[in-house]
Formats: C-alpha cells, structure tokens, sequence
C-alpha cells in the first residue's frame, strides 16, 4: 500500500487544492490512501497577517469539509484535524467534532508556522492531552 502522509483541500491564498485534484493526483501516481487536513483551517496568511474579516472558515467548519470528503471516498482518505489553538481553543465542539469523525480521524495537527505558537504554548496543552487520551499521534 503506497501512502501520502501529508496532502491537503481548499484554498487559501496562492493555493486552490480542489477535492477531485487531490483525487485525480492519488489515481495518477499510483496512491491508495492519504492523510489529509484541511488547508482551511489556516489561523493567520502566509506573512503571519490576520486572516480577513469575512474568512468563511473556522476549526470546525474546516475540518467538517474534511470529515465529509473522507465520508465520500471512504478507505481512501483518512484525516488530520487541522486544529487553531491561538484563534478558538480547544472546546467541547472540537472533541464532539472527532467522536463524529470517528475511524476517519487518524491523528490531529499543528502547523506551527500558521499558527503563530509553538506547540510547548500553553494553548496547544489541552490538544495535546486529548490527543494523548485517544491515543492520537500528533503532526
């Protein structure tokens, strides 16, 4: 089994990542299976600016389309929570969120760079204790 263990959906800035390319790509070259976040789970642009005030997307938003397209093509994509600590926490939403996610959730991630925080900020602690307690690696 070939696995791409870092692909992601959306748009955000420069990068407009539709579903059916990441499809297309997996068919192409041979992949059956990837672990995918969203990139619309971004907390801050590529120059560390806030994103626009009308940014339709938020932690839970975000990883749903995720969870969804796993749903849609289910044995092909498995999913990586993008999660925002400096922008929303974590909440009870967050964790209702993965219980939904179920089997497709495989781990949680952390783009420190997007974030702003590194990922010892006690904002990401109560991720990475969930994380621990499910027993879910973390990227």
């Amino acid at each position: 089994m070939i696995i791409d263990s870092h692909v992601h959906i959306g748009c955000f800035g420069k990068y407009d990542m539709k579903p059916e390319y990441l499809i297309d790509s997996m068919q192409r070259y041979g992949i059956d299976y990837s672990l995918m976040s969203p990139i619309t789970g971004v907390e801050f642009g590529q120059d560390h600016t806030p994103l626009p005030d009308d940014w339709p997307y938020d932690q839970l938003s975000a990883n749903e389309e995720a969870i969804e397209f796993a749903r849609e093509n289910d044995g092909k994509i498995g999913i990586l929570p993008w999660c925002r600590p400096a922008a929303e926490g974590f909440n009870d939403a967050f964790v209702k969120l993965i219980d939904q996610g179920g089997t497709y959730i495989k781990g949680l991630k952390f783009p420190p760079y997007h974030s702003m925080l590194p990922i010892t900020a006690p904002q990401v602690e109560p991720y990475l204790a969930f994380a621990a307690e499910r027993r879910l690696p973390v990227l």
